[in-house]
């Protein structure tokens, strides 16, 4: 997360914008808070975008994706303009780590964690697939590792399926997470997503996705078998989602373990404090400060401490409460 920068919004709709969370090819998503109080994620259309149809036609789908599926294993939407001047949408805020941060910063995820992993990215698809989506680019950056399970993001390029439960063939995806139809420009449908959670499980379990057609290097036998099932190349010899959920299902009560690997869960404590505490950016133009100065009051009325490091040095400010 990071201070906002000359440009950006003080407020898109009725949400206050707070800080950057990161920028992508097509927006920039920002945290923000409405008014009462909550946490949300603001995704916004970079300008040069704007007047583009194709782009506009993209973020129209990606809303209307997200509203279908939103629910235990994709953040809800709580608002939308994808036909204002410029296109945006307010999902709820997930503080958590990508698969993709979590395993390139702390190594592959243990077992335990892996298949829990796996049921629930299972279930995940399970849902999207029923409300009529395919997602078409899983992968570790578009999955979220939160304390209450993982979650899955970014429905960019998800098509609506047609009639015969299929999509026509799309050039876009992801290197390395796309099914071989994909790949090659072919209808997909279901099993390329299913094609895409095996290679998105393999980089979980190895740190890299798994190469068509090699074995799979993972010591869990389970495992091993399922992701090399969903890794068949001709689509209707993978399994579906829901035969997944149930190859996944525990037999029986086991121990209860930690969800991630304690590092990942620091990691996810540090970005919900950081949630609650984002980073100010003091305006250096006379003009810029005013309502910066205004905003500086108000914190010192409810508790914010400041700590002054000498003369013409930037001055720290921490909150004792949410701004």
């Amino acid at each position: 997360m990071r201070e906002l920068e000359q440009g950006d919004p003080g407020a898109v709709g009725r949400f206050r914008i707070l800080a950057r969370v990161g920028s992508g090819g097509m927006a920039v998503v920002y945290l923000g808070r409405s008014a009462g109080g909550r946490a949300v994620a603001v995704k916004m259309m970079h300008a040069e975008f704007v007047d583009d149809p194709e782009h506009r036609a993209r973020f129209h789908r990606e809303v209307a994706a997200t509203r279908a599926v939103g629910g235990p294993y994709s953040p809800g939407v709580l608002a939308a303009a994808p036909d204002a001047a410029t296109p945006w949408m307010a999902t709820e805020f997930l503080p958590a780590a990508s698969l993709r941060e979590a395993v390139e910063r702390f190594g592959p995820l243990p077992a335990d964690s892996a298949r829990s992993l796996a049921a629930a990215l299972a279930e995940a698809l399970t849902l999207i697939h029923r409300a009529g989506f395919v997602h078409l680019d899983l992968k570790p950056a578009n999955v979220l590792l939160t304390a209450e399970g993982p979650r899955v993001i970014d429905f960019g390029i998800a098509a609506e399926l047609g009639a015969g439960g299929s999509v026509p063939g799309t050039a876009a995806g992801s290197p390395g997470f796309m099914s071989p139809e994909q790949e090659a420009g072919a209808v997909t449908g279901p099993p390329s997503d299913v094609f895409s959670l095996g290679s998105t499980l393999g980089y979980a379990c190895t740190g890299a996705p798994p190469a068509v057609g090699a074995p799979v290097p993972v010591a869990d036998d389970g495992l091993r078998a399922v992701i090399e099932s969903c890794l068949r190349p001709d689509p209707p010899d993978r399994p579906g989602p829901p035969e997944l959920v149930e190859r996944l299902a525990s037999p029986g009560p086991r121990e209860q373990r930690a969800l991630w690997p304690l590092p990942v869960a620091a990691e996810i404590d540090r970005r919900i404090a950081e949630a609650g505490n984002p980073p100010v950016a003091v305006p250096r133009s006379p003009e810029a400060r005013k309502p910066f100065v205004r905003r500086r009051a108000l914190l010192l009325g409810a508790g914010a401490a400041i700590a002054g490091l000498g003369a013409g040095t930037p001055v720290l400010i921490s909150y004792a409460s949410n701004p």
